[in-house]
Parts: C-alpha cells; structure tokens; sequence
C-alpha cells in the first residue's frame, strides 16, 4: 500500500517531466532561426560601423602625415561609407538569394522554383 501512493507522485512527475521535454524540443528549431537572423543583422550592421571608422581613421592618419587638414579625413570618411554601403547590398543580396532557394517548407529549389 505504501508503494502504491509513492509511485503515483512520481509517475505523475514522470509524465510532467516528459511534457516539458517534449515543449522545450518544439520551442528550440524557433529560437535557433531567431539568433541566426540576429547574428546576421548585427553582422551587417558591424560591418558597415567598421568600414565607416577604418575610412576616417585612414583620412585622420593620412592628413596629419601629409598636412592637407581635413580634405583626406572628408574624402575618406565618404570613400568609407560608401564601402559599408556596398557590403550592405552585397549581404543583402546574397541573404535574398538565399531565402529564394528555398521555400517555406526548408525545401531547396533550383533557379526554376523546381524542387
């Protein structure tokens, strides 16, 4: 009789155990396709941070060398700019591409929409 009453509780946890399981498994594939899109973003968004202050830090560099205060620093900080602007579309493009491959199903498709 003793046993009885202690193997409902922990059948009972046994089956509780299994159900949160079985939620976490369903809950994991969503936050996995989350932290992969912000990884990507932030990615981006570094990558044109980057190119913007490495074409200032080459014109504030260059101007101070050659003395021609702030001509190199403005012409670089634009040449910089528009080199993160480039590598913005690039990944943009290439991320679009990729999406077009396949559908919604994870299926690949081929250049025809062919599966």
């Amino acid at each position: 009789m003793n046993s009885k009453k202690n193997d409902d509780p922990l059948s009972d946890l046994d089956h509780r155990l299994k159900k949160a399981r079985q939620v976490g498994q369903d809950a994991r594939p969503q936050r996995r396709a989350g932290s992969a899109a912000m990884g990507v973003g932030f990615k981006i968004a570094i990558e044109l941070v980057l190119a913007v202050l490495i074409g200032t830090g080459m014109g504030w560099f260059l101007d101070g060398w050659l003395g021609t205060s702030p001509f190199l620093l403005i012409l670089f900080f634009f040449l910089g700019t528009g080199a993160g602007i480039m590598n913005v579309a690039r990944a943009s493009k290439a991320l679009g591409q990729e999406s077009a491959k396949t559908d919604d199903d994870g299926e690949s498709r081929d250049e025809n929409g062919r599966a």
